[in-house]
């Protein structure tokens, strides 16, 4: 085991959780629960315990707001009371019966369907059915038709579609553009025994861009237990995936898993047997935890991410090395300077009613195998009063010293959501940021352009050309002129127009 086991710490640090933020909601509709569900921060899992009440019990005191049962059967008397039992302790359900399960629906008819889910229709405990878990892209066809079966008579029930990860282009596209979903899911388990997983920021942004790009919610599976070469996560590595996720946008964090799903040398918050282990109490806290921050979260909307490596004295991780050379988001210009001694991972958030409420998450992005603290330094462009920090399960006002600098310590995999009440720009203030956006645009159009070769050679070093101009003069920073960014906008923009293919 890589670390002592603190639990007994965890155990005190553990602040009474309300069993679950959906048993507040036993007076809602079945359609009005999944609104919030799709619009709000969740806490689930994959793999349940639900062998008894008391297990049952237990992972809504461990802070599960839903979760999926397994070979579901309104005939079997052994479903209908899981189903009993997590109605009763706030747990929200996802059903997975085999009968409409994969590709089964393909050769079903609607009624056929229906008959099957009817019983679930406008119970306000059920979320939906697990419809497939990781398609492979060449059967996307045929589970069109089956979700389009399904969504004809489920009367809004969420039909779920998980994605396998590491897996690029049209396999995520086609999410949206064929299966036509308003969210994504995909599962992403990066701690290794000694390291974190070298394409894991990458896949992270793949899909938060995607979701992004499309208007959708971003779920994610998070490495929660440890089996074969993945190591036992600790609430540090909880913690640092988590707010990794959150900065590209995802907002249902699931459990993989809170129960041990038979692996032979898995090691979960609760065994095969149901009895709790040394996680459980790491779970309870990292939930609790979220929870917290599910409310705050939950008022803004997503803008992208960037990485900080300035300032900083340690080596960069592989993992942002891989999402180095990517489009980053640069628009967020409430930030004038941020800066750590560890690598960062920002993300910026809007409040979608207020243009001048602005919110930011900042993630120690060090290896958390290495357990590296950092003090966090930032300064802002358009605001110098207090600050409203949430990190470690608690919310507080934090201010800018007498040089207007603010100082945050984030521990190993530590995060902190920053929100910030912007003063109105002046109008030279509102050019300078349109002027800037226009030059990302092209700049990270470049970045993002896959086989450079099929483009004329000459045009293509024209644009590039011009985004190394754009980047050389970022260097200055505020004293960048908005006459200056007129004219390096001109040059991109006809640079991106006179892109030509060979």
């Amino acid at each position: 085991m890589r670390k002592i086991w603190s639990f007994l710490l965890c155990l005190c640090l553990i602040v009474s959780c309300s069993v679950t933020i959906f048993s507040s909601e036993t007076e809602l509709t079945q359609k009005q629960v999944i609104e919030n569900f799709k619009n709000g921060m969740y806490i689930g899992d994959w793999v349940p315990s639900v062998l008894s009440e008391q297990t049952v019990k237990e992972m809504a005191e461990c802070g599960i707001q839903y979760t999926f049962l397994w070979y579901f059967d309104y005939n079997n008397p052994n479903s209908l009371q899981q189903l009993e039992w997590c109605t009763k302790y706030g747990i929200k359900v996802f059903l997975k019966d085999d009968r409409i399960y994969g590709l089964a629906m393909k050769d079903m008819t609607e009624d056929e369907i229906y008959q099957i889910i009817e019983p679930s229709i406008g119970n306000p405990n059920i979320l939906g059915y697990c419809i497939y878990d990781e398609p492979s892209e060449e059967q996307y066809e045929d589970l069109k038709i089956c979700l389009d079966k399904y969504n004809a008579v489920a009367e809004g029930m969420i039909g779920t579609v998980n994605l396998f990860p590491y897996r690029y282009g049209s396999y995520i596209e086609k999410v949206f553009t064929l299966l036509e979903m308003d969210y994504i899911s995909v599962d992403i388990y990066p701690l290794l025994g000694t390291m974190t997983e070298d394409v894991y920021y990458k896949n992270l942004k793949a899909i938060g861009d995607a979701a992004r790009k499309n208007d959708a919610d971003f779920w994610l599976f998070i490495q929660s237990m440890s089996w074969n070469d993945r190591r036992i996560p600790d609430l540090e590595d909880l913690r640092f995936q988590a707010y990794s996720a959150i900065a590209y946008g995802a907002t249902k964090l699931m459990h993989f898993c809170y129960s041990n799903p038979h692996f032979p040398d898995g090691y979960s918050a609760v065994d095969v047997n149901g009895e709790k282990s040394d996680l459980y109490p790491v779970l309870q806290q990292f939930n609790t935890e979220m929870q917290h921050l599910a409310p705050i979260l939950s008022q803004y909307k997503d803008l992208g991410a960037f990485y900080v490596t300035e300032w900083m004295s340690a080596e960069v991780p592989v993992y942002l090395r891989q999402v180095k050379d990517l489009s980053q988001y640069e628009d967020f210009r409430t930030i004038r300077e941020i800066s750590a001694d560890q690598p960062l991972m920002v993300g910026a958030f809007e409040h979608p009613q207020d243009g001048l409420n602005k919110a930011f998450v900042i993630v120690n992005a060090s290896d958390c195998y290495q357990q590296k603290e950092t003090d966090v330094s930032f300064t802002l462009r358009y605001s110098d009063g207090p600050v409203t920090v949430t990190m470690d399960g608690r919310t507080f006002a934090l201010e800018a010293d007498a040089d207007g600098v603010y100082r945050l310590h984030l521990g190993s995999g530590g995060g902190a959501f920053v929100q910030v009440q912007e003063r109105p720009r002046t109008e030279e203030e509102i050019a300078l940021d349109s002027y800037f956006a226009d030059c990302n645009a092209v700049k990270n159009a470049f970045l993002d352009l896959e086989n450079t070769i099929v483009y004329d050679s000459d045009s293509y070093q024209s644009l590039k050309d011009a985004v190394t101009a754009y980047i050389q003069l970022q260097e200055k920073g505020d004293a960048i002129t908005s006459t200056e960014l007129q004219q390096v906008r001109s040059a991109l923009q006809q640079a991106q127009s006179a892109l030509r293919t060979k």
